[in-house]
Formats: structure tokens, sequence, C-alpha cells
């Protein structure tokens, strides 16, 4: 049994497809388990013992486009594995015909596939779930395949770096997302800082610059790869992130997260974990599912969520 799971992007999502995997290698224990991946998240995924090979390849420009100059050496590896299964969780155009190119005898795909990839799939599942993650495992359902949604098991093997080594405890604020809508005012994350003297607050992530000082702060925004970031958010003691990628690895990575929720919806797109705690805005356009804030009070919804309640929330465990 040779299984492909297609699921290039981006981390939030790769990591919360993780359940699907790790419950199709205990049921298929001796199938090859291979997933294709955008650069850089294939990090993400090395060393995981469930996988066999990531098929690691380019984001290509155009939506449309397949894969440039990684291409053809794709295509010779789906000639030669033969896949039986290809599952794709994206659930786009391009996601769809790379399922269609693998070849595999079961081309299964999401109900909700949009850009006409539902074409490429001989097998549709029907996946109803509100929120994302609770969709991906709708496929394991559709194999009859018994599931444990808090299955991830991420692997993080590099040391931390020099400057934390010697923290016996520290909290991890990332301050970025891609949409403007979804940010906490960056002089919040400086106050809650101060507030949280003289417990190490470390600052992770790439994005905009904006100061952020304090006696406590450990600034290592821009420094850190993949599998770096991910180390510091397991041995973390608390993360607050925006709705973001890494709030959803700390989640699976168990580490206890507080997620900022404004203009996006937790019941679709929180971070899925044991320990996972959402501050959601109450002013009545949130969640609004806008990249950009058009309101008479611009982002009102971040702003609603004061450093008062974060900071009780933090306290309150």
């Amino acid at each position: 049994m040779k299984i492909l799971l297609i699921k290039p992007s981006s981390l939030g999502d790769v990591v919360q497809a993780l359940p699907v995997l790790c419950h199709l290698r205990r049921h298929y224990p001796e199938a090859q388990i291979d997933w294709l991946v955008f650069s850089p998240y294939g990090e993400l995924l090395e060393g995981h013992p469930d996988i066999d090979h990531i098929l690691s390849i380019q984001k290509p420009q155009l939506s449309w486009s397949l894969g440039g100059e990684d291409l053809l050496p794709l295509w010779r590896w789906f000639r030669e594995n033969k896949y039986d299964m290809s599952i794709d969780l994206q659930g786009l155009f391009r996601s769809g015909a790379l399922t269609w190119l693998a070849g595999a005898k079961r081309k299964i795909g999401l109900a909700s596939a949009r850009e006409g990839a539902r074409f490429f799939y001989n097998e549709v599942v029907q996946d109803s779930a509100v929120h994302a993650a609770a969709r991906y495992l709708q496929v394991l359902d559709h194999l009859k395949i018994v599931y444990d949604p808090l299955l991830f098991r991420l692997q993080t093997s590099v040391e931390l770096p020099n400057v934390l080594q010697h923290c016996s405890s520290y909290l991890v604020f990332h301050p970025y997302t891609r949409w403007k809508s979804k940010l906490w005012p960056w002089r919040n994350y400086e106050e809650l800082a101060r507030k949280l003297l003289p417990e190490p607050c470390v600052f992770i992530g790439n994005g905009p610059w904006f100061p952020c000082e304090g006696e406590n702060v450990i600034d290592l925004r821009g420094q850190l790869d993949l599998k770096q970031s991910m180390k510091v958010l397991k041995e973390s003691r608390l993360v607050l992130s925006t709705d973001s990628g890494p709030a959803h690895l700390a989640a699976a990575l168990g580490v206890r997260t507080i997620s900022l929720f404004g203009a996006t919806d937790p019941r679709k797109t929180a971070p899925v974990g044991e320990k996972v705690e959402v501050i959601q805005s109450s002013v009545a356009c949130s969640p609004c599912l806008k990249r950009e804030c058009y309101q008479a009070i611009s982002m009102a919804c971040m702003k609603e969520i004061t450093t008062l309640k974060v900071l009780d929330r933090i306290f309150l465990k």
C-alpha cells in the first residue's frame, strides 16, 4: 500500500492535518505514506515517525500553476511509486490536479474543494464539519478509521537558543499574522511584558519591526527557523499569539496556548489542543472574516481585547 497526502500549506493547516497522517499510519502500519508540501513547511514534517518521504516543492507564483521546475521530477516520482491512494486535504485546483497527476487508483478529496478541484477526484468526502481540523478528520470517517483528534506526534530535536538554555520558565509572544485585521496592537505586548516581570517574555516570528523593550524581554524575531521555533514553543510555559500558524503549532505541541480572535471565527479556525484558550472580541462586527478593517473605529475588535483581559487569563490557572 502506498499513500500520498497532499496538504501543501499553510503552517496552521499542515499542523491540523497531522492527525490524519498519524491514524493512516496506525491503520496501515506497513504502508508507504508520503506527504507533498510547500517549502519551507517541509521542515515541520522532518523526522515525523509516520512519514516515509516528504515531497517538498516550491510554491508557484500563479495559483493555477502546478510546480514549475519541480514538476518534472515530481512526475517521475509519481510514475516510480504508483500510489494506491492520494488524498487532497487542500481542496484547490492545483492540489486537485496534483492528486490526479499522482495516478493513484483512489483519488480522494473534500466536497468543500474549490476552483474545480472536485473534477480530479473519484471519491468525494462529505466534509460538513464547521472547524477545519474536523473536516480533515472526516476523511478518516470516509475510510472507516477510528481516531483521536489530538494525535500529532510532532518531533523537536534541535537545542534551545543559548539565551534560553538557563531560563527555568518563560512565555512566548507571537505578534504576527498575514491578515492586518488579526493584529493585536503592538504596544499591548510591551505593556504586558512589563506586568509579567520578572518572568522572561520571548518574542518570535517574522513581520514588520516594532519596538519591544523591557528588562525581561528576549527578542528572537527573525532569528529562528521553523525547527528552532518549534523547540522554543515546546519548552515555554505559555504561548500568546494572534490567530496564526505558531498558535496551532504550540497547541499541537501540548503547550498552554492563548489565542486572540477578532476578525476571524474560532469556531472555524481555533487552535486544537488540550490546553487551548481563546479570547474573542465582543464587538458587534466580529467576526467579519475580512483581511482589512473598514470600520469607523479601525481594528475595534482587537483593541477591545485589553492587556488586563489577557493578564487575567494568564493568571487564571
